[in-house]
């Protein structure tokens, strides 16, 4: 009788990325995500011009952004890294007056701080979703 041994893959975990100015907001997304097993925190930066870098070396398939932060806002990053190469994003802010302008570049979806544990489950079965679709070809 042949027998081989079956190995069963992984699913692939959503490598994300977070952004935000202030050092509080950053800990608490980092610790929402931390119980999540699908997610792995690739990086953590301060500002636009770190997260423009920190997209550029590490590839992340979602980030978690704040939109307002001083030298390059969240729409700054968005531009300067430029629609082909920008992965799946979340806005995170204060500013309820954005979101508008966050679909028409299409954010994920759009989280007021602070955010309910509710509302961050549902931005995050969207990420999900089209990290899902990213990863067989399919458009959502």
């Amino acid at each position: 009788m042949n027998t081989q041994a079956i190995t069963k893959t992984e699913p692939r975990k959503m490598r994300t990325l977070i952004v935000d100015d202030q050092l509080i907001q950053r800990e608490v997304l980092r610790l929402m995500l931390r119980h999540e097993t699908d997610i792995e925190i690739v990086g953590i930066s301060e500002n636009g011009r770190e997260a423009v870098a920190s997209i550029n070396k590490l590839n992340p398939d979602l980030v978690f952004m704040d939109v307002q932060m001083p030298e390059l806002d969240g729409f700054g990053v968005v531009s300067e890294i430029g629609p082909a190469r920008m992965p799946n994003f979340i806005f995170v802010t204060a500013n309820d007056q954005l979101a508008e302008k966050a679909s028409e570049v299409h954010a994920v979806d759009y989280l007021l701080k602070p955010c309910t544990r509710d509302r961050f489950q549902t931005a995050l079965r969207r990420a999900r979703a089209k990290f899902q679709s990213n990863l067989i070809g399919v458009s959502v």
